[in-house]
Order: structure tokens, then C-alpha cells, then sequence
């Protein structure tokens, strides 16, 4: 049986200082400031960084629409509207399917800065309905209300992303990561939004070593397969195919201390930079 605990007072969702702007029936919207540490090479925030402002407001609209029961993430799929630099992420989840045993999001991302706001990312996430069960959490929030490790204020980021959470690049695709309280969620398994993010630089790690100089994610599909329990993860990162514009990059997510099970997969488009 799944046990449920409070986040941690150092997890890094409180780092990322987003807030729910707004919540009811149809849509929740949440946003993001950002810094320079949550960027790709182009200025642009990075895929790991959108994947789990997502994974938040999706998480946040499927658990208010299942109540009383619980949910489970089962895909996430990103695709960028271009690469530009804002200052500040909204995310704003419209409901697709709302059926007895899945949910259904769009997502759609935007970004703002002093010229006004525009389109960054679309995304698709579904959801499988877990039943109640004993200790399961009701994070359902009123309007207006918001949940206690979404702090607000500005990013209390101080290092790179990849490095704020902890993530080792061993070179060719291979880049590893612990399970700690920092990442993991009320589940105890690894958060959603650290899933994109060790898929991501699984992603640019094989890049890399393919001579991309300045490599960003442009697509990811992310599908949930099993729980990541143990730890530490450990990404294998393939390139099925490539030409001059974009890597078609295919990475596994195995949880080294559950016998390399396969946790996680995803398929993402590299764009290798100048």
C-alpha cells in the first residue's frame, strides 16, 4: 500500500517559487518565475524547467478532478513554440477526459516579459484514477488557496538546475541521480518534474557526445512506466536518427537499485545548436 507523507522543507519545488494563480472546475493555472539557472544554452527556459511547471499544474487539475480518489501520471508529452527568453511561466491546463479510470489535460504555456506575453510550450498529460485508500491526501485546493510548498516570490535557485537537483553526467547519455527527499514526491518515488528533468540530460549527455555544441530539447513524449522506488536512476540514451537540424533521441530511465528496472521512457527531438 502507497503511504503519503508532506513534502520536504528543502524540497526543490520550494526553490522553484511558483505559485497556483488560480483554480476551478475547467482550468488551473500556475506560475513561474524564472532565473538564469533555469535556461537552456539559448536563453530560453529548458525543458526540465517546462516539464515540471506542467507536471505541478497538471497534478494540481487531475487531483481536484478525481477526488476523493488519487491519480498517477502516465504521459507527458511537451512540444516548444519556438525558444525565447521570458521572464515568468504560466501554465494552464484545460480538462480533455474526465473518465472512471483516466484524465486527460491540455496544458498550454506561456511566457512574459516586457513586451507583453507569448506562447512557449503546448503539452498533453494523461492520468491514470487510482482508488482511495487509507492516508491518501486531499490536496484539492479552493479558489484563492494555496498549497504550502508552493512558496511564491522569486526563484531561490543558485545553481544550475541540473546541478540544484543533484544530477551526475557521466558522458555518452549515462547521467545518474540520487533518490532523496529533495526530489522525491508524497509518494516517496521520484516527482514527475525531476523525471523530465533526468530525462532531459539524458538527452543532451548523448548530444554531447555526438559534437553538439550547444544542444537543447525541442520535443519530449515522457511515459511513466513503474514507480522509481530506490535509486540512484540511471538514463541510457540512444539516437535512433539525426540530421543537421535535430537528434531523435530515445532515453530509458532504470532504477539501478531495483535490478534496473525500467521506470521511466522517453522520446525527444534534440536541436544540437550552432
Amino acid at each position: 500500500m502507497t503511504t503519503h507523507t508532506p513534502l520536504a522543507d528543502d524540497h526543490f519545488l520550494h526553490d522553484l517559487a511558483a505559485t497556483v494563480a488560480s483554480t476551478d472546475e475547467r482550468h488551473t493555472v500556475v506560475t513561474h518565475p524564472l532565473n538564469s539557472y533555469l535556461l537552456d544554452p539559448s536563453g530560453a527556459p529548458s525543458m526540465g524547467i517546462l516539464g515540471t511547471i506542467i507536471d505541478i499544474a497538471g497534478g494540481f487539475a487531475a487531483i481536484g478532478i478525481a477526488e476523493p480518489d488519487w491519480v498517477s501520471t502516465s504521459n507527458l508529452d511537451i512540444h516548444r513554440l519556438g525558444r525565447r527568453a521570458v521572464d515568468e511561466l504560466s501554465a494552464r491546463t484545460s480538462v480533455l477526459r474526465n473518465g472512471a479510470s483516466r484524465i486527460i489535460l491540455s496544458v498550454e504555456v506561456s511566457g512574459t516579459d516586457s513586451e507583453g506575453t507569448h506562447p512557449v510550450a503546448t503539452a498533453t498529460m494523461s492520468f491514470a484514477v487510482l482508488k482511495r485508500r487509507r492516508g491518501t491526501p486531499t490536496y484539492k485546493l479552493r479558489p484563492g488557496e494555496q498549497p504550502k510548498w508552493l512558496t511564491g516570490g522569486p526563484s531561490r535557485y543558485s545553481k544550475l538546475l541540473f546541478d540544484q537537483i543533484g544530477l551526475v553526467d557521466q558522458g555518452a547519455g549515462v547521467v545518474s541521480l540520487q533518490l532523496s527527499t529533495y526530489v522525491r514526491n508524497s509518494s516517496k518515488v521520484l516527482q514527475g518534474g525531476s523525471t523530465a528533468i533526468l530525462a532531459e540530460a539524458g538527452a543532451l549527455s548523448a548530444a554531447r557526445a555526438q559534437g553538439a555544441s550547444a544542444p537543447c530539447v525541442t520535443d519530449m513524449m515522457l511515459r511513466y512506466l513503474a514507480p522509481a522506488r530506490v535509486g540512484p536512476f540511471v538514463t541510457d540514451s540512444t539516437q535512433p536518427a539525426s540530421d543537421r537540424n535535430l537528434k531523435a533521441t530515445n532515453i530509458r530511465l532504470l532504477d539501478s537499485g531495483a535490478g534496473n528496472r525500467l521506470v521511466a521512457w522517453c522520446s525527444a527531438l534534440v536541436d544540437p545548436g550552432s
